[in-house]
C-alpha cells in the first residue's frame, strides 16, 4: 500500500479522483515532518519540564533563572501551540528590553534556558525542529581591563610607603 501512495503521488493533481487525493494524503501523513508530534501549548510544556525530577534536583538559582526566563517567554507565547513559535520571535524575545538593558551574558543564559526546553520538547516529540537552536550564537563584547602605567604603579607604591610609614616607624624598626 505504501508502495503505491509513494507511485500514486508523482501524478498530476488534476487528474486524481476523490480516491488518489486521500491516499495522497495519507502519504503526506507518512512523510511529513510533524507525523506523530503531540501539539500542546507552550505553557504546557514548561510545566512538564519544571516537574521533572532531574530539574527539582537542581539548585534553586538554577531553578529560579530558568522559571524567570520561562515566565518571561509564557507572558509572550504561553498560549501557543510550542510547534508554532518562531526563529524570528526567539530572537524578538532575546532584544524585546532594547540595547543596553539587558547584558549579552543575560541574553546567553535566556538562550541556555529555552534551549534546553525546546532540546526536551524536541525529545518528548512535540516539535519536529530546536528552534532556539537555529538563532545567531550571542556574543559578549568583553571590556579592555584597567591597567595602570609604570609611572601611576609607582606613585602609589610611593604613597603607601609614606602613609605607613608616617606615625614614625621606619622599615628598620620591624
Amino acid at each position: 500500500l505504501v508502495d503505491d501512495l509513494r507511485k500514486d503521488a508523482n501524478e498530476d493533481v488534476a487528474e486524481l479522483g476523490p480516491e488518489v487525493l486521500l491516499k495522497n494524503a495519507v502519504n503526506f501523513y507518512l512523510t511529513s515532518p510533524y507525523r506523530g508530534k503531540v501539539e500542546k501549548l507552550f505553557a504546557d510544556v514548561c510545566e512538564e519540564y519544571l516537574n521533572r525530577p532531574d530539574f527539582l534536583e537542581t539548585s534553586e538559582g538554577h531553578q529560579y533563572g530558568l522559571k524567570a526566563t520561562l515566565n518571561a517567554f509564557c507572558a509572550l507565547y504561553g498560549n501557543r501551540l510550542i510547534s508554532s513559535v518562531t526563529k524570528q520571535e526567539v530572537e524578538t524575545f532575546f532584544h524585546r528590553r532594547g540595547p543596553g538593558v539587558a547584558s549579552a551574558g543575560t541574553r546567553k543564559v535566556e538562550k541556555a534556558h529555552l534551549n534546553a526546553v525546546f532540546n526536551w520538547a524536541q525529545k518528548s516529540d512535540y516539535i519536529g525542529d530546536n528552534v532556539v537552536a537555529k538563532t545567531d550564537k550571542i556574543k559578549i563584547k568583553r571590556a579592555d581591563p584597567v591597567s595602570l602605567t609604570i609611572e601611576q604603579v609607582r606613585e602609589i607604591f610611593l604613597c603607601a610607603s609614606r602613609a605607613r610609614y608616617a606615625g614614625g616607624y621606619s622599615r628598620e624598626d620591624k
